[in-house]
């Protein structure tokens, strides 16, 4: 990516208020939580102070501040939005509240309000914010007596002072500094003004900073899935990229070999040495000259995600073929390598040398010939099926790179046939009836004012995974049973007409 000022980016990108105000943002500073999602979506910020409104009632004593029955953070969103009206606070004091709808949010406010109504300096303001702050009993009271002898000074009433000072008591609890919040809003809007703008880039870079995060699997999975929202391409591992970590090919983003689980820095120079040396192109070449001297766990791994997935074999066959390899003598190996046939399978290359030196093979005695022989015998006759298994893959990316990137658990079950209708597609908007096949991944139940029991549900395939998946009571009360976390299912349904739900009425497992 050519190195930008992000200082000098405008402030009034369509692109990235668009991102915003869509909820995606997975990697935006302050707002990639499923409440930030949300309450984006909710809020439709347009500019850096209605952002800085959102980062301050996305708190969790925003949240909880409940009055009348809702949060202040709902209040908020009702009034912005028009479907509640935005009742006087305090005549002489609405316009230090006017821009957050006459709720008071930042401590700031609460400041101006008291020099508003009590005529205190900034210093006495200040006092009053730490006061509050802190819950001093002592230092409250002598605060409170001064805020309300200010403002009868100022001409307002015993009443209406009271009132204000209870208001700005009870904000204090959830009231956020406002200058924190714009510093935050505008971190904000520079992160999603490069996921909007820069988002090959901006994935590379979250993806190599995954690894600090507290869950980096879970950083890994979640922006694989936003990813697919922008139509970028993540990719396993593959040996045509020899790189440590990340990178862009192209027009995607490849896993680099030490973000695959169990496979260091050292595995990946040893590979790297190997490789450059040898100039493998086969399978064979790799599996003879590269990887027996290579940490055998670390192999196993990186076969298992689809590394040599481009050399025409199945992951299965390769684990089956690095298994036995494993078992010759390094002498052996060294014969097989300085006399290999590229263009044939290791099977060949072993028959054709199941001699001993004597005779021109690689064998170093008679008595050996028997355990080279079943070596021979078990490549031959694996005892199994060595076809690739949807459900295996998905496990075993899931398990090693943090997310199942070649296909899902829901390509194993032959009824997902029955599917018309991708996770991504309903994402994308369409309509009317659908059936979507697809791994329920979370739920949430919430009981109704009629006491029924009703669930929120995410759930995805291999194109992406979906979190407005709604299922009313009678469908959950039918159906409930089989709706868990990592059940397959079938799920029959169609769009809400004025949201942008899906609404379930019919579930089968599958």
């Amino acid at each position: 990516m050519k190195n930008i000022d992000i200082t000098k980016t405008p402030l009034d990108d369509k692109p990235t208020w668009d991102l915003i105000c869509e909820g995606h943002t997975k990697g935006v500073f302050q707002l990639e939580t499923h409440l930030g999602k949300h309450w984006c979506k909710e809020a439709q910020p347009r500019d850096l102070e209605e952002l800085a409104d959102v980062i301050s009632i996305i708190r969790p004593g925003t949240l909880k501040a409940i009055e009348e029955g809702k949060s202040a953070t709902q209040r908020y969103v009702d009034r912005k939005n028009g479907s509640e009206e935005t009742r006087s606070l305090y005549g002489p004091i609405d316009k230090v509240v006017a821009t957050t709808y006459n709720i008071i949010i930042y401590q700031e406010q609460a400041m101006q309000i008291a020099q508003v109504m009590a005529g205190f300096t900034e210093s006495q303001a200040d006092t009053l914010r730490k006061a509050i702050g802190k819950k001093k009993a002592d230092l409250m009271k002598k605060v409170k007596g001064e805020f309300i002898e200010g403002c009868l000074k100022e001409g307002h009433d015993q009443d209406d002072a009271d009132k204000i000072f209870d208001i700005i008591e009870k904000s204090s609890r959830y009231s956020f500094n406002k200058s924190h919040a714009i510093s935050y809003a505008l971190m904000a809007y520079w992160s999603a003004y490069l996921k909007a703008n820069k988002p090959i880039d901006f994935y590379l870079n979250w993806l190599v900073g995954a690894k600090e995060k507290i869950d980096p699997d879970k950083e890994i999975y979640e922006l694989a899935e936003s990813a697919k929202l922008d139509n970028i391409k993540i990719n396993t591992p593959s040996h045509n990229h020899l790189e440590s970590n990340f990178s862009i090919q192209g027009e995607s983003i490849y896993f680099g070999i030490t973000n695959v689980k169990n496979v260091g820095l050292n595995e990946y120079v040893k590979i790297k040495t190997l490789t450059e040396q040898h100039n493998p192109s086969t399978w064979v070449e790799f599996l003879v000259r590269v990887l027996p001297n290579v940490n055998k766990r670390a192999v196993n791994n990186l076969i298992s995600v689809g590394y040599f997935s481009k050399l025409g074999k199945t992951r299965a066959e390769m684990l089956h073929e690095f298994s036995c390899i494993k078992d010759l003598t390094k002498k052996e190996l060294e014969i097989v390598d300085e006399r290999l046939d590229s263009k044939k399978d290791i099977r060949y290359n072993l028959e054709n040398l199941n001699r001993t030196k004597k005779e021109g093979g690689a064998v170093s005695t008679t008595k050996r010939l028997e355990a080279f022989g079943d070596i021979i015998s078990r490549l031959s006759n694996p005892g199994r099926n060595l076809s690739d298994n949807p459900m295996s893959i998905a496990i075993s990316e899931e398990n090693m790179l943090g997310v199942a990137i070649s296909c899902s658990k829901v390509d194993a079950c032959a009824d997902a046939s029955y599917a018309n209708t991708t996770c991504k597609e309903l994402s994308d908007g369409k309509k009317g009836k659908s059936i979507v096949a697809a791994e329920i991944t979370r739920i949430k139940e919430f009981v109704t004012k009629n006491k029924d029991t009703m669930a929120f549900v995410s759930a995805r395939d291999d194109s992406l995974e979906i979190e407005n998946i709604v299922v009313f009571p009678e469908p959950y009360e039918k159906f409930g049973d089989i709706i868990y976390e990592g059940a397959t299912v079938l799920l029959f349904g169609e769009k809400a007409k004025d949201r942008n739900s899906f609404i379930v009425n019919e579930v089968h497992q599958i």
